[in-house]
């Protein structure tokens, strides 16, 4: 018979792999009752409450993990238990502790591409273009050292500028990207995407959605970016029976994703609002009928 940390763990496993991130973290405070001083169980909770857009419960347990790890005398497994925490206080607005973390992070893991690339993002957001073309420059030699090719860089860029909310300089490399690998679906997606979530050009995002959906019809992201598409021009109900489409073939491999589910939420509650107005809009049509035919007498 298996002990029960190992039986948990393996509860955790199955979590990950077939359920959402709320299964995920009851397993992990069960765990946690037994150890609460295993840093690995603080940054998988970290992480689950991330994907489920709990910046403030995934700040706490990311920081929780590194007390653990300082506690030991010891640096953290990996760089992401920096760069995780990092994005979240980037969420946060929090700035100020950001960099002090990446300094110490710098420490740790000294040239890290991922590190590199939240510096600049950091950099990019305090306006501080000096010292992010510095990073960018950086994380463009590291990736090349990496053997990275030439639209992968360009897509890395395009998210680089998207998260520091540099838009047009997003689409310009989301763009670059599309043209190096102009037949890749994954491009095609992203520019997509990009265009449709930001509002940049949502007719233009749907023309490049569907070409990659004439490809891969029952592509769970390529429907999730169509359906999105759909929401924001206002098709409430197509936009709700595709992303569901998407969600129930996620659902299938057992994939969770949260802003998926939100948009999914979005739709339906806007098809509720309006069945919710033609309804009322019918009842008072018939009202004002009845009324005149009264008039009438």
């Amino acid at each position: 018979m298996r002990n029960p940390r190992e039986r948990i763990w393996l509860d955790i496993l199955h979590a990950y792999l077939f359920e959402t991130p709320f299964e995920r973290i009851t397993y992990l405070r069960q765990l946690q009752r037994i150890d609460n001083q295993n840093p690995l169980i603080n940054f998988q909770l970290g992480f689950a409450y991330y994907s489920l857009s709990q910046n403030v419960n995934a700040i706490r347990e990311y920081e929780n993990a590194l007390k653990i790890y300082k506690d030991w005398g010891s640096k953290p497994y990996w760089v992401r238990n920096y760069t995780n925490l990092g994005q979240c206080y980037h969420l946060a607005g929090q700035f100020s502790k950001e960099r002090q973390l990446y300094k110490k992070a710098e420490k740790d893991f000294p040239n890290d591409l991922s590190l590199t690339y939240r510096y600049a993002v950091l950099s990019l957001s305090e306006g501080d273009t000096v010292v992010a073309n510095q990073y960018i420059e950086k994380l463009k030699s590291i990736a090349t050292e990496q053997a990275s090719n030439d639209a992968v860089k360009a897509s890395r860029m395009a998210s680089l500028y998207s998260e520091a909310g540099i838009l047009d300089k997003a689409e310009e490399y989301y763009r670059q990207a599309l043209s190096l690998e102009p037949v890749n679906p994954l491009r095609i997606n992203n520019l997509g995407y990009f265009l449709i979530d930001k509002d940049r050009n949502v007719p233009e995002g749907m023309e490049l959605v569907n070409k990659v959906l004439e490809i891969s019809p029952d592509n769970f992201n390529y429907l999730h970016t169509k359906g999105w598409g759909l929401y924001k021009q206002g098709k409430y109900q197509e936009a709700f029976d595709i992303l569901q489409k998407s969600s129930d073939i996620r659902r299938e491999k057992s994939i969770y994703n949260y802003e998926a589910y939100l948009h999914l939420a979005e739709a339906k509650k806007a098809v509720a609002s309006q069945k919710e107005t033609s309804t009322s809009f019918r009842s008072k049509e018939s009202f004002h009928s009845g009324f005149e035919v009264l008039v009438s007498f």
